[in-house]
């Protein structure tokens, strides 16, 4: 890179950080760019999620070139596609150009192609105070979505036989919130929940249920109220103190949430969702080596679980030990073949890494 794209890169990581300053953020630089993280912002203001940080990669130039569809159009590398995806954290990219007053930004932790598109509506300005805490509720909701849900099935079991006209409306009830759970509408499904919890104060399945359709309908607060409440009917139940634990970790509270997710598995040490869950705060804290001991003992309780495989496979890669990474993600490919087509990039690259 020659003196001149050296002082424009320079120029826009110093007009980022004034920026982000006077937008409320910290700004922090990594000295990581040609990895494809050149800083992390901080958020300030409070919100109900893992972490507040969000990854940043800045492109600067001259000038960039225009779509017909207002667009920015930037070509980036595999290897920045794989990093920003395994990164552990939400990633934006922002532009900069020499002859622009504005910074614009699109998200790209989530991208699936190497032509990126920004749209020119995407400044970075005051309207990001509303979108960045949505963008890392959606990036860690991925810890909701490792729960374990109750099917209808097993929820009738653990209420046990009764009448017919008992039964069936309540099996209608569960069947809605099992809809409504897969389309999204996971506030819908709560208060299904809800309602027949406060007839089934004894069924844990139900407020196991609950619990999970508050947090990712984003009431957190309210989720780790009713995983204490359930805990207190059953002292003993590790699902009731994992649910704490995910809770906590969601409320920025590691050390509380690290204290009940180990407790969940001394009271169940064939656990895979304990696991697997202090496994994910583990990764969340940027402790790798750990988290990756602790999600191959979720394994060995869950061999063919594919979203262990897959979290495996990226925390290996983020410790560059690209051999146990490929190994997983051979794996999961042989628990699923479905899955080559989207891992097969990952494993070229891997591959060419040294795997």
């Amino acid at each position: 890179m020659g003196d001149h794209n050296r002082l424009i890169e320079q120029a826009g990581v110093g007009f980022f950080a004034c920026v982000v300053s006077k937008l409320g953020y910290l700004c922090r630089l990594t000295g990581q760019h040609d990895k494809g993280v050149d800083a992390e912002i901080e958020l300030t203001q409070p919100i109900n999620a893992l972490s507040n940080k969000i990854g940043i990669q800045i492109k600067s130039r001259s000038e960039f070139r225009n779509t017909q569809k207002n667009e920015i159009s930037i070509t980036v590398t595999e290897q920045n596609l794989h990093y920003w995806k395994s990164y552990g954290r939400p990633v934006i990219l922002v532009t900069y150009s020499v002859h622009e007053e504005n910074l614009y930004w699109v998200r790209v932790d989530n991208a699936s192609s190497r032509t990126i598109k920004i749209n020119l509506d995407k400044k970075l300005d005051s309207s990001t105070q509303q979108e960045f805490p949505k963008i890392i509720s959606l990036y860690y909701a991925e810890v909701a979505r490792n729960t374990e849900v109750k099917n209808v099935s097993f929820i009738l079991s653990e209420i046990g036989s009764t009448i017919n006209e008992v039964i069936d409306p309540i099996e209608k009830k569960l069947v809605a919130a099992d809809k409504f759970m897969s389309v999204g509408k996971f506030y819908e499904a709560a208060q299904i929940y809800e309602i027949l919890a406060l007839v089934y104060e004894d069924v844990s399945s139900i407020w196991s249920n609950w619990v999970y359709c508050l947090m990712f309908s984003g009431e957190v607060d309210k989720a780790f109220s009713i995983a204490e409440q359930l805990a207190v009917k059953l002292p003993e139940n590790s699902e009731a103190q994992c649910l704490i634990g995910v809770c906590l970790g969601m409320l920025n509270k590691d050390r509380e949430a690290e204290t009940h997710l180990l407790k969940s598995i001394k009271l169940a040490p064939r656990s895979a969702y304990a696991y697997t869950s202090l496994g994910l705060l583990y990764h969340w804290q940027d402790r790798n080596k750990e988290s990756i001991d602790i999600l191959a003992k979720a394994l060995d309780y869950a061999p063919n679980n594919e979203f262990i495989l897959v979290k495996l496979a990226m925390i290996a890669f983020i410790l560059k030990d690209w051999n146990t990474s490929l190994n997983y993600y051979d794996k999961c490919i042989d628990v699923n073949p479905n899955f080559y087509a989207v891992l097969s990039t990952e494993v070229s690259f891997i591959k060419n890494c040294g795997g």
